[in-house]
């Protein structure tokens, strides 16, 4: 299958009378226009429902069913869109004249020749002519998106350096004039947030973190003076502890970087209606195993999954169907089976058998080596009791 990601850059009027309302500003100043973007979900109901009912194609309805997600009118707000769709020559021309008709009917056009065409897994020739139909330009991984590298593989450490750089600048531009609180403040507000917006998707290399760490130190203990050589007042470890601690609060980059990936985990184990959670989902759970059994994907989820156990060791399942709810080493009925059944779990047949599958078994017996010791025989009747409340 090849696919490629459309980047449009558009621009919009100024300002435009509608029947309920006039705008005053463009879309690139974050303003949202809801009766525009309902217009064109209506439009993409109507181009499409006409293609699929008159030609049976079922390319189109596959696109419409893209186009009309929620998240696509969330794309909208920014000033760069991104459309990653099937490589099709049928599909693009079909987006190329809704996007046509929209702009005929509203007056905010699409300025193709600003836009790009990033393929994938595509040849050049068939990546050309599909250029020359949407009357764009060819690009390549990795590119920039709202201020974060893109690109099919993991971003090395030399793809970070504009955080970096940011430090950097905004280093230079400290006043030698301020006082320890202050420089203290601008730490915590300036310097540690710099990098947060790309922590919320990335995680990012330790050489990227120890560099920002060397200039938030900098600013912390010697100013705008990079080649100043005094010693620090106190260890970096101390000046990192809460302020309740003796320390004096200073968030610690890896930590808040983890923490903020964790809403990943929370999102997936909860199945929230998000398209990234469906395709990760379907392409490597659908049989029924958990992600502790399975570790594979892309660079981000195996990044992700290096959180697997911190997330389950601060979460705490409420069992619904129980699918994505392991058996043996999530916390459920208020404690971890695998850690208060020790002996049980050493006869367990399957190690990672979820919650669902466990209370779908006749007899739950078959899930161990027989015959089992004494001790495991008391803890089954145990696990069987908690099994047996879930299921009420």
């Amino acid at each position: 299958m090849t696919f490629f990601v459309l980047a449009l850059l558009q621009y919009f009027s100024m300002g435009f009378q509608a029947k309920l309302f006039i705008a005053k500003e463009g879309f690139d100043k974050g303003i949202l226009y809801l009766p525009s973007f309902l217009f064109l979900q209506l439009i993409c109901f109507r181009v499409f429902s006409i293609k699929q009912e008159g030609k049976g194609c079922s390319d189109c309805l596959s696109l419409s069913n893209i186009l009309l997600t929620s998240q696509f009118c969330n794309m909208l707000m920014n000033h760069d869109t991104l459309i990653i769709m099937e490589g099709c020559p049928v599909q693009l021309f079909f987006l190329k004249s809704l996007l046509n008709s929209f702009a005929t009917s509203t007056g905010f056009k699409v300025n193709y020749a600003k836009s790009m065409m990033v393929p994938i897994n595509i040849q050049q020739d068939r990546v050309q002519l599909l250029a020359n139909t949407f009357g764009c330009s060819i690009g390549a991984f990795p590119f920039t998106y709202l201020g974060i590298s893109l690109s099919l593989s993991k971003p090395c450490v030399e793809e970070f350096q504009p955080i970096v750089s940011k430090c950097e600048k905004r280093l230079l531009s400290t006043s030698i004039y301020l006082s320890q609180a202050g420089r203290l403040q601008l730490t915590n507000s300036i310097f540690t947030a710099l990098p947060m917006f790309t922590m919320c998707t990335l995680s990012l290399h330790k050489t990227v973190i120890k560099q920002i760490d060397k200039y938030r130190k900098y600013c912390l203990y010697r100013g705008a003076d990079i080649n100043d050589k005094k010693p620090p007042k106190a260890a970096w470890e101390l000046v990192c502890l809460p302020k309740d601690e003796g320390g004096l609060g200073v968030i610690r980059l890896q930590t808040q970087n983890e923490a903020l990936l964790l809403k990943f985990m929370q999102k997936f184990f909860n199945k929230a209606d998000i398209p990234w959670v469906h395709l990760v989902w379907e392409k490597h759970y659908s049989n029924g195993k958990l992600p502790g059994q399975v570790k594979k994907g892309s660079f981000w989820w195996r990044d992700i999954l290096k959180l697997l156990n911190t997330y389950k060791g601060i979460a705490a399942v409420s069992t619904f169907d129980g699918s994505t709810c392991s058996l043996w080493e999530d916390i459920w009925a208020g404690r971890v089976p695998k850690l208060v059944f020790p002996e049980l779990f050493s006869f367990a047949r399957q190690k990672h058998i979820s919650l669902s599958k466990a209370a779908e078994v006749p007899s739950l017996d078959t899930l161990f080596h027989l015959p089992l010791s004494e001790l495991a025989f008391q803890q089954l009747i145990q696990l069987a009791q908690d099994l047996q409340d879930y299921i009420q």
